[in-house]
């Protein structure tokens, strides 16, 4: 069985390379790894489309951002 894959244009593994870079500096090694894990349980993104999905991976990232923003406030 044949399979047909059209390669990735180099500007979108650049820009998978430069949000790993980012959270891995932001969140450091273990957050960034488990962020990953969300993505790809929650929004079946791998960290290597990132680049090819970037309108996936904000809202997930938001998504994954906001599940702990949440606090009861006390007055």
């Amino acid at each position: 069985m044949n399979v047909l894959t059209r390669p990735r244009p180099k500007y979108s593994d650049e820009v998978s390379k430069a949000m790993d870079r980012v959270l891995r500096k932001i969140f450091g090694e273990e957050a960034a790894l488990f962020i990953y894990k969300y993505l790809e349980k929650s929004y079946s993104l791998r960290q290597d489309e990132i680049g090819e999905k970037i309108d996936v991976f904000a809202e997930g990232l938001g998504q994954f951002l906001m599940s702990g923003a949440y606090k009861r406030i006390q007055y």
